[in-house]
C-alpha cells in the first residue's frame, strides 16, 4: 500500500515541505532586510553591483550632480521613512548614457535589494533624461502614470534649470508626503 495515496498522509507531507522551505528560505534571507547602498556606480549599462562596504543609505550620484548636503537630506529622508515605514526612495545619478533607463532603474533595484513597496529614481546626465520605477507592491495604488506624473510635476521644471539637488529633493519629498498619506496618515 502506498503512504501517500491516502488523502490526510499526502496534505500532511505537502504542509511539512511548504513549512520546510518557508524555513529555509527565511534562513537565507538577508539579516539587515536588504541593506543601504553603495557610492560606486559601476561602468556601462549594468546596474551597479552593491557591495556592503559601500553602502550609503540608497543615494548614488554617480554623476556627481548633486550636494553633499543634498546626498544627506536624501539619506535623512530613507533613514526616516525606512524607521517609519520600512521602505526606500533610491536616487542614482550617472554621467554615462545608460541605455534603456527603464531596465537599467530595475536592474538597479535588485542590486539595491529594495523591497516591494520602494521606489527608485534614475537620472541619465549624459542622456539628459530620468525614470522613476515603483516596487511591484505599489503598482496598483501608484502607477506607472502616476511615475511619469511624479517625474514631470517635482522634478522637469528643475532638471531643465539645471537644478539636479532641487529636482532629486523635490520629488523624494514628494514620494515622502505620498507614502505618508497612503500608509500612516
Amino acid at each position: 500500500m502506498n503512504i501517500l495515496k491516502k488523502r490526510s498522509t499526502a496534505v500532511a507531507v505537502t504542509v511539512v515541505l511548504i513549512v520546510l522551505a518557508v524555513v529555509i528560505g527565511i534562513g537565507k534571507a538577508p539579516a539587515d532586510g536588504g541593506g543601504k547602498l553603495l557610492t560606486n556606480l559601476g561602468s556601462g549599462n549594468k546596474a551597479p553591483n552593491l557591495s556592503s562596504a559601500d553602502r550609503d543609505w540608497y543615494v548614488v550620484d554617480g554623476a556627481d550632480v548633486l550636494s553633499s548636503s543634498t546626498e544627506r537630506d536624501l539619506q535623512n529622508l530613507n533613514q526616516q521613512l525606512y524607521r517609519d515605514m520600512d521602505v526606500i526612495i533610491a536616487v542614482v545619478t550617472s554621467g554615462k548614457q545608460l541605455g534603456d533607463l527603464y531596465k537599467y532603474a530595475l536592474d538597479a533595484a535588485e542590486d539595491m535589494k529594495l523591497k516591494e513597496y520602494d521606489f527608485v529614481v534614475v537620472l541619465d546626465m549624459a542622456a539628459e533624461r530620468c525614470q522613476l520605477v515603483q516596487g511591484n507592491g505599489l503598482v496598483d495604488v501608484f502607477t506607472d502614470a502616476d511615475c511619469l506624473d511624479y517625474v514631470d510635476r517635482y522634478m522637469m521644471d528643475h532638471l531643465y534649470d539645471g537644478d539636479y539637488d532641487e529636482a532629486a529633493l523635490d520629488l523624494a519629498q514628494a514620494l515622502s508626503q505620498w507614502y505618508y498619506a497612503n500608509y500612516i496618515g
